[in-house]
């Protein structure tokens, strides 16, 4: 290569290198995002995946960058040095990410559990094995059995599995409920029930989701009682109860829509929930003097209807802690649109004979009797994500919850 292309060649490798950083910030952020398509997410995976190449085809020349990546304390760029690192297809690469993985903790431990999860394993996977059934787990047991889990390779009896997920160090607990969340082996149903039932919510999320997906016959109905039980305060139980729920359940979301005491997060509900009783409650709500309520309102009515009806109007939102802003902390408020009420009932209107055929719609496609590929191709992330988690449980889908997340995705 002339000399003065050479030059250029560490600019380069620069920019690819961070570009891989931020990219993988926003795949972490997409991959259930209302905002997302399906289209956008595989052109951001196309992206990544195109400066991972940049950096794999420098070779040996890229490992000195790499290096001080592994010594990063952004966790992002720590993230991209030791996945590019896995990529690279073993040798130093791969023993360089072994030695930062087993003397790591805290956010370090997170980001290269991730990396171990998307990368390649490679002689790592025996000791990794090693680690997760220690007898006596830490939180780098649990890292490396969700690392094990993703790549459909973790091997631990239930004995050695419930030492994780009833382990009294937390973070213990927490890693070892997000690998359960993703691994195929049957669990007895009184081990989820703990962890529906832990006091930590991260691992009460995680320990449903896994239920979900292990299509454990008792979840609807102990995440009715959870939801009655709290009032829906328990967001993530009245969650899964929206996605997986029957028409029966209408009364119940319903109401949970108009507790004004669960703040516009409650319009979530509603929106995944995609009943067409519930429109009407969130066309009385566009026209709230709340901001938030308002534009929360607005997008779960898109996502039921898939009109998309903002306004272009532009308004800050208020502290959430109620006080005044003063000048300075004015240029940094959080920003929402606000829907056009007219248009919305409108298309309402237009649409609702159509609608009251079908018990479950999302983004105007009926989705009552399951969704095809075709449907999930035309999602948005977190619809798509709901229907996928809900077609498992009714058998009507065949994949996992590893499909929905390994690098890159392909058509459902």
């Amino acid at each position: 290569m002339p000399a003065a292309k050479l030059r250029f060649l560490p600019d380069i490798l620069d920019e690819h290198f961070e570009e891989l950083a931020f990219l993988w910030s926003q795949r972490r952020a997409a991959l259930c995002s209302p905002i997302y398509t399906w289209r956008a997410f595989l052109q951001l995976e196309g992206r990544i995946e195109a400066h991972v190449q940049g950096i794999l085809v420098v070779g040996e020349g890229a490992l000195p960058l790499l290096e001080e990546g592994l010594r990063a304390e952004d966790p992002d760029v720590l993230f991209a040095a030791a996945y590019a690192l896995l990529r690279s297809g073993g040798g130093r690469g791969t023993q360089l990410v072994g030695e930062a993985f087993f003397g790591s903790e805290g956010e370090k431990l997170e980001s290269l559990r991730e990396a171990l999860a998307h990368g390649l394993l490679g002689n790592l996977e025996a000791r990794l094995q090693e680690e997760s059934a220690a007898g006596s787990p830490r939180p780098m047991s649990a890292a490396a059995a969700h690392a094990l889990a993703f790549h459909g390779k973790l091997n631990l009896n239930a004995e050695q599995f419930n030492r994780l997920l009833r382990s009294e160090n937390i973070e213990v607990r927490r890693g070892g409920w997000r690998a359960a969340s993703v691994d195929v082996v049957a669990r007895r149903s009184e081990v989820y029930r703990e962890g529906i039932g832990d006091p930590d919510a991260d691992i009460r999320r995680h320990a449903l989701v896994g239920a979900a997906w292990a299509r454990e016959a008792w979840l609807l109905d102990a995440c009715r009682e959870r939801v009655r039980g709290s009032k829906g305060e328990d967001h993530d139980a009245a969650y899964l109860l929206a996605i997986l729920g029957r028409p029966e359940d209408s009364r119940e979301i319903l109401a949970l829509g108009r507790n004004a005491s669960l703040g516009p997060r409650r319009f979530r509900l509603l929106g995944s929930f995609g009943h067409p009783l519930v429109v009407e409650d969130l066309l009385s709500e566009l026209t709230s003097a709340d901001a938030a309520t308002a534009a929360a309102a607005g997008a779960a009515f898109t996502k039921i209807t898939g009109c998309d009806i903002a306004s272009g109007s532009r308004v800050a939102l208020a502290p959430e802690d109620g006080h005044e802003p003063d000048e300075f902390e004015k240029d940094f408020l959080d920003e929402v649109v606000l829907p056009d009420p007219e248009k919305a009932r409108a298309h309402w209107k237009k649409i609702q004979p159509q609608f009251t055929k079908g018990t479950r719609w999302c983004r105007g496609r009926d989705l009552s009797r399951g969704c095809s590929p075709e449907d999930l191709d035309q999602l948005d992330m977190e619809s798509r994500w709901e229907a996928c988690l809900r077609g498992n449980f009714d058998r009507t889908w065949k994949g996992s919850a590893l499909d929905l997340e390994v690098f890159p995705q392909r058509s459902a």
